[in-house]
C-alpha cells in the first residue's frame, strides 16, 4: 500500500490539531471536582484518550516501525491507565478536599497545563510525520509527569499514588525514547 508522506503528514496534523482542541477541553472542564483525586484522574483520563487519539493517527499514516513501535506502546499504557483509574475515579467522585487545599491544587494545575497545551501548540511542524508526531508527543509526555509530580506533592490519595509514580516513570523513560529518535532520524 503507498501513501503519500505528504497528504499522510497533512491528514495527521489536521487529526492532531482536532484532538488537541478535544484535549484542551476535556481537561479544563474538571473544576467541578470535589478532590484532588478526582480532578487528577479526570485530567489524566483525557491525557491518555489524546494519547492514544493522536498516537492511532500516526499509524494510520506512517510504516517507518520506531515510531510506529513508540505509538503502539502508548496505546497499550493510555489503554492500562484509563483501565485504572476509571476503577478508582468512583470512589474519590464523592470524597471532597479542603477547599483551600483544592483551589491551590486546580490552579498548580491549571497552569502546566497551560504550559503543556502551549508547546504542544507551537511544536515546530514540517509535514513529516513522524518527526512532527515524536514533537508533539514530548511535550504531552512532560507535561503528565508534571501533572503526576504535582497531584502528588498536594497529598494525592495513597490508592493513586502508585498509578502517579508508574506515569512518572514510564513518561520519562518514553522522553528519553523520544529523544533519543528525534536524533537519529535527524528531526
Amino acid at each position: 500500500m503507498n501513501i503519500d508522506p505528504c497528504c499522510a503528514a497533512k491528514d495527521f496534523l489536521r487529526a492532531y490539531y482536532r484532538e488537541l482542541e478535544d484535549m484542551i477541553y476535556g481537561m479544563s472542564r474538571t473544576k467541578d471536582c470535589n478532590s484532588i483525586a478526582c480532578c487528577f484522574t479526570s485530567k489524566m483520563l483525557q491525557h491518555s484518550r489524546s494519547a492514544i487519539a493522536i498516537s492511532e493517527n500516526l499509524l494510520e499514516g506512517s510504516f517507518f516501525e520506531p515510531p510506529r513501535i513508540i505509538a503502539k506502546h502508548i496505546i497499550e499504557d493510555g489503554r492500562q491507565n484509563i483501565t485504572n483509574m476509571r476503577k478508582i475515579l468512583n470512589t474519590y467522585s464523592k470524597y471532597r478536599d479542603n477547599k483551600d487545599d483544592l483551589n491551590s491544587y486546580n490552579r498548580s494545575a491549571a497552569l502546566i497545563c497551560e504550559r503543556m497545551f502551549d508547546e504542544m501548540r507551537t511544536a515546530e511542524m514540517r509535514e513529516r510525520i513522524n518527526c512532527d508526531y515524536l514533537r508533539i508527543m514530548m511535550p504531552h509526555s512532560e507535561g503528565a509527569v508534571r501533572l503526576a509530580e504535582n497531584a502528588i506533592g498536594y497529598g494525592l490519595s495513597q490508592n493513586l499514588v502508585p498509578i502517579a509514580r508508574s506515569i512518572i516513570s514510564e513518561k520519562k523513560q518514553l522522553i528519553a525514547e523520544i529523544q533519543k529518535l528525534l536524533c537519529m532520524i535527524d528531526c
